[in-house]
């Protein structure tokens, strides 16, 4: 009879829980607004454009009144919230979410968008009292919700990675690497793994991971690099040249560009070729000593005599950039005695040689004219004795 009372409240209570739910438990699992305006749930649909609306000014959805909406009383209330705060800012939508803690702190959805809210907020602020909040808030809805979900891993993980005053970056992995093997086609949630493997040389998955992320139209090539880098940690060369070379056919930003030619030219075999890859590199960061450190080095090692100024010039921009080189300060002082040297040879040694010979036809004409003078004299001397 015991074990049938508990059984009715376990069922009630699961009936009770279902009753409650509505579409929007589904932005547990499906957190990004791109893929919420992807879904083929309405509601869902509906938050997404809310919430890009929000994040971005811009309106995805231009008929609204087209979708078939069927929220519950507490969706309602946060869709209702969601129309009406201002787009780009933070304080005040969680300032009112706090007010609206007393009525609504059982509920599923409103710890669901305080916590994505507070979550932005701290990545766009790192405010140490909302990565506090957020990890209170992160228990709360996984004891409301039963088990965890991708939208708690991602930003609670996230938070502890970054965190200077919360952080916890083993217990972040761990966490993210928990929601990678249960949710890994949740895109957020892998490219963060990507980053934190690569970071903590935990390669266990990286094929796995590569290929995942390879499926996905919208690439982010900082991750799409990192999977590079990972390889290269692993001593996989061949990977990580055909990824950079992805990478630089494929991205448009400046830095990304600018880090695939510089690891092109690391792994590169030839002296030319790894030129090239550097030139490209320091073409798009100008400034960047590291950069015209590497440019002046494999102009000097692929020939030290004929790319002798080449090498120069790089490396003393490089060192007015970072005076602390003391490899370069190295090379420089041979490519220094190298000029001096040279200027000996094919400058001071051909004035010398021409000034003395200079000399020496001076001094021979002075010679020749001086014993002129004298067989003159002496000729004239002759021809008076004579007469």
């Amino acid at each position: 009879m015991k074990f049938l009372k508990k059984g009715l409240v376990l069922l009630l209570l699961t009936i009770t829980a279902f009753s409650f739910s509505g579409e929007l438990d589904k932005f547990l699992f499906n957190f990004t607004p791109e893929s919420m305006l992807e879904s083929e749930s309405d509601e869902m649909k509906y938050l997404g454009h809310l919430l890009t609306k929000w994040e971005s000014g811009y309106e995805f959805l231009k008929n609204t009144d087209e979708l078939e909406l069927n929220f519950t009383d507490e969706e309602q209330v946060m869709i209702n919230f969601l129309e009406d705060i201002e787009e780009y800012v933070f304080i005040s939508p969680l300032n009112k979410l706090e007010k609206m803690k007393e009525n609504y702190s059982n509920s599923l959805i409103f710890n669901s968008i305080y916590f994505y809210i507070g979550s932005e907020y701290w990545i766009e602020t790192g405010d140490p009292n909302y990565a506090k909040k957020m990890f209170e808030t992160a228990e709360k809805i996984e004891e409301l919700y039963g088990e965890r979900v991708p939208l708690t891993i991602y930003y609670d993980s996230y938070i502890a990675w970054y965190s200077r005053l919360y952080g916890d970056k083993e217990r972040a992995f761990e966490d993210i690497k928990y929601g990678y093997l249960n949710f890994g086609k949740e895109k957020k949630i892998l490219e963060l793994y990507i980053i934190m493997s690569s970071q903590m040389n935990y390669f266990e998955n990286l094929d796995k991971t590569y290929n995942d992320y390879m499926e996905y139209d919208d690439k982010d090539f900082e991750v799409v690099l990192t999977l590079a880098n990972s390889y290269r940690k692993i001593g996989n060369n061949e990977k990580t040249i055909e990824i950079a070379k992805y990478v630089v056919n494929n991205a448009t930003s400046t830095y990304i560009l600018r880090d695939s030619y510089e690891m092109l030219g690391d792994l590169s075999q030839n002296y030319q070729e790894k030129i090239e890859y550097y030139k490209e590199a320091a073409n798009k960061d100008p400034e960047n000593w590291r950069l015209l450190k590497k440019l002046g080095m494999a102009y000097y090692e692929q020939d030290p005599e004929e790319n002798a100024q080449l090498a120069r010039a790089m490396l003393n921009m490089s060192i007015s950039k970072n005076p602390n080189q003391p490899e370069v300060e190295e090379v420089l002082d041979v490519l220094r005695r190298n000029v001096i040297i040279h200027n000996i040879i094919y400058i001071v040694l051909p004035i010398v040689g021409v000034f003395s010979l200079g000399i020496f036809l001076l001094l021979r004409y002075e010679k020749k004219q001086k014993k002129q003078e004298k067989d003159m004299i002496y000729n004239e001397s002759k021809d008076d004795d004579d007469l």
